[in-house]
């Protein structure tokens, strides 16, 4: 069960249904931190103090708007607080039909029922008219706004097509309210790729999309899947945290930055990525052109290099919050140094010589996450001709596709041509 608390507080608790689907049921407010940058007093003031959002319950059914159980509906905050449900007054609740409708309905309640509400204080609907915005018709470059903090709180469009439902408690703190309270607190971004020195060189987005990721480094699967075919083996990149299957290997800093639109399209689609995250990282992109607008020119290329550098900090091994692994980094970096001294002075090795140090050395501490062993900073030799192989083979592949092609598209212009050739003795 989910906390409750009074009716004042607003309480949500959560209910298994018969389908295993989780129904949040309770009252809280519309209103959402970033309100007075993109709407207006009288709006802001009807999400913080006159209406709320509800679920509906075995007693809300037979009242007004034919709802289900656990259906989300917009009513005036003071009808529901100080009369019984067989006493509120007719047009005090809306029931829209999708997160988009949301908008809609409050500005119905408040045209029919709001200015004229005899349960809401006098001086509080005295002071709710003089503001500015009061009865002004919703306007366009708000209405993507009221859709995304109505999801941030938890609102999503009903799969079974009736109405709207919380698809988490909105009492519970989502992925923006936790960044939120991490720079409040000073706290740890949670992110190895963002320190907390580096929280005031981003957006809150883009904060929130970087811990969506974590490093990881490239495998021989990857040579099959990624596009990035030519890495050696152990490069660094970023995996998703959520489905651990989209990887990416960009091979400067440049690439990176122009990987974020690629990385915020995974997470909005992939399956696996919560819906409160996904919600949040479309919050905070409202959020975020405020932000940019106090950053530096260059922010994105000083962010960026910072990732990268943190990235690649460790040339050719793993980055992982755990310290044993940088421990252990410092240690392989020694036994080589050590491995080096013990030849002859005067005496230069060649590269085929110091290779077998290497590859025994690397081998024998790490492993990529399939058990197979990692090679850094080797002389390659055996991958170069593993990879050359590879190239000649796809190469004698793809000719051969193209001479099947070829041959299959003359034979058709051939059987075109003697078909029009038969036409034309026939019309003589």
């Amino acid at each position: 069960a989910v906390s409750s608390s009074s009716s004042t507080t607003r309480a949500a608790t959560a209910t298994a249904a018969e389908n295993s689907l989780v129904i949040y049921q309770g009252r809280t407010r519309l209103t959402r931190g970033d309100d007075p940058h993109w709407l207006s007093e009288a709006d802001g003031f009807i999400r913080q103090e006159l209406t709320e959002v509800f679920t509906a319950q075995e007693e809300d059914l037979d009242l007004f708007g034919d709802p289900e159980i656990g259906q989300v509906g917009v009513r005036c905050f003071y009808c529901a607080e100080n009369n019984s449900p067989d006493d509120r007054s007719r047009g005090h609740i809306y029931y829209p039909s999708s997160v988009g409708c949301i908008q809609q309905a409050v500005s119905d309640l408040q045209r029919r029922h709001l200015g004229m509400c005899s349960e809401i204080p006098e001086g509080m609907r005295e002071s709710f008219r003089s503001m500015k915005g009061y009865g002004a018709k919703p306007k366009g470059d708000t209405t993507q706004y009221w859709m995304d903090a109505a999801k941030e709180l938890g609102l999503h469009d009903s799969h079974e097509g009736q109405g709207i439902s919380f698809f988490r408690n909105p009492l519970d703190k989502s992925p923006a309210d936790e960044i939120d309270a991490e720079k409040n607190d000073n706290a740890p971004t949670g992110s190895i790729l963002v320190p907390t020195e580096d929280r005031q060189k981003c957006t809150d987005q883009m904060l929130l999309l970087m811990k969506q990721f974590e490093p990881c480094q490239f495998r021989t699967s990857d040579r099959k899947s990624s596009r990035s075919r030519d890495r050696a083996l152990g490069f660094p990149g970023l995996v998703c945290i959520h489905c651990n299957q989209k990887r990416y290997f960009p091979i400067s800093e440049k690439k990176l930055q122009d990987s974020l639109s690629l990385m915020t399209t995974h997470i909005h689609n992939c399956f696996h990525a919560p819906l409160d995250v996904k919600a949040s990282l479309c919050y905070l992109q409202h959020r975020s052109l405020l932000q940019k607008q106090e950053l530096p020119g260059q922010w994105k290329f000083t962010f960026f290099k910072g990732v990268w550098n943190r990235l690649h900090q460790h040339h050719g091994t793993e980055v992982d919050a755990d310290p044993s692994a940088v421990d252990d980094a410092v240690k392989e970096s020694e036994c080589k140094e050590e491995a080096v001294k013990v030849l002859p002075e005067g005496n230069t090795p060649a590269a085929e010589d110091i290779s077998p140090v290497e590859e025994e050395l690397n081998t024998t501490d790490s492993a990529d996450e399939e058990g197979k062993p990692i090679l850094y900073n080797t002389s390659n030799v055996a991958l170069e001709e593993q990879d050359h192989a590879e190239a000649l083979r796809d190469m004698k592949d793809l000719i051969k596709s193209a001479a099947l092609w070829l041959s299959e598209r003359d034979a058709e212009y051939e059987a075109r041509a003697r078909g029009g050739r038969g036409k034309g003795s026939k019309r003589r």
